[in-house]
């Protein structure tokens, strides 16, 4: 068996972002012609909580997004197996335990990792694609120009596992995404969608996500004190949950907050007074998510105020 003499990642339980960092051993019993046998898949993961805070790094584009608090530990498994894995090789089931301390985001120790280089198993720029029917054997898809014979090594690993990730998650499929999105295209014009970003499509075509006033209340930076923050916190605490996300997006942009909730907004949650009284409207400053509220002279007034704003602003009329 190979040297364990390394420690390599921890699984940290938010949302997961496949990059490669070392190789590390995935362990699996395949329904096929192995048999019982296991199979040792080496692969490059990387599992690491990303947010809108890293807003020095370069935009995120091509990722594929895991959140493993909506997932049980079989659909766990089949994502380490299923993407991460680009080949079959026999081994003994004793590195089970990884996969299962892995699952359960139990950090790894020295002697549960493997050095990555003298188990690279010959990978080379290519993957393997499914059976196509007319051979038995399948066919290898270059990843890169004559990937086939080109080694991964040390210092082409997060190159290989990047362009890996590419083309499963991408390439392999897009083909059907163009004529996908053509389709699409006759029925509504590229110009509608481009009034809207890619938090704004969601919220329109997949719904909510659920947001925490709890959350909200303890992320939340304010000066301001006496009936009107009073008020504001008795009206959010009767919104409903896409009010809740118009009130979001009035405030931030966004009616989606990021993995770890409102405490991973680039600037906290801050509430202001705007210096206006009776029946002037909330404004919003969302480059700093502060909200302004006026000074009203009774909680009606306030509610109503602050529910047109809510209503009427999010789309960005009322956005300053």
């Amino acid at each position: 068996p190979p040297d364990e003499n390394k420690t390599v990642f921890e699984l940290k339980t938010a949302n997961l972002i496949m990059k490669c960092e070392t190789f590390f051993p995935i362990i699996m019993t395949p329904k096929d012609s192995y048999g019982n046998n296991a199979a040792l898949h080496e692969a490059e993961i990387v599992f690491e909580s990303r947010t809108n805070k890293d807003s020095n790094d370069a935009p995120l584009v091509n990722v594929c997004y895991y959140d493993v608090h909506k997932l049980d530990d079989e659909k766990k498994y089949e994502i380490l197996v299923n993407f991460a894995s680009p080949g079959y090789y026999h081994c003994s089931v004793k590195y089970m335990d990884k996969i299962l301390k892995t699952i359960n985001a139990i950090v790894l120790t020295d002697r549960d990792t493997e050095r990555m280089e003298k188990n690279c198993k010959a990978l080379s720029f290519d993957t393997e694609e499914e059976f196509d029917g007319s051979s038995m054997n399948p066919r290898l898809v270059p990843l890169v120009s004559g990937g086939a014979k080109l080694p991964v090594t040390e210092s082409n690993k997060i190159h290989y596992l990047n362009k890996l990730a590419e083309y499963r998650l991408r390439d392999r499929v897009l083909k059907e995404i163009n004529e996908f999105m053509k389709g699409l295209n006759l029925l509504v014009p590229t110009e509608l969608f481009s009034i809207f970003d890619e938090n704004e499509l969601e919220l329109l075509m997949c719904g909510l996500q659920e947001l925490s006033v709890q959350d909200l209340r303890l992320n939340t930076v304010t000066s301001v004190s006496g009936q009107t923050i009073e008020w504001f916190w008795t009206s959010v605490d009767q919104l409903s949950q896409e009010e809740f996300a118009r009130l979001v997006q009035f405030v931030t942009g966004s009616s989606q907050v990021p993995v770890g909730g409102f405490a991973e907004l680039q600037s906290k949650f801050t509430i202001l007074l705007s210096g206006e009284t009776g029946n002037r409207l909330p404004y919003a400053h969302t480059c700093f998510n502060q909200l302004c509220l006026p000074v009203c002279e009774s909680y009606e007034q306030f509610n109503n105020v602050l529910m047109t704003a809510i209503r009427e602003g999010a789309e960005g009329l009322l956005i300053a």
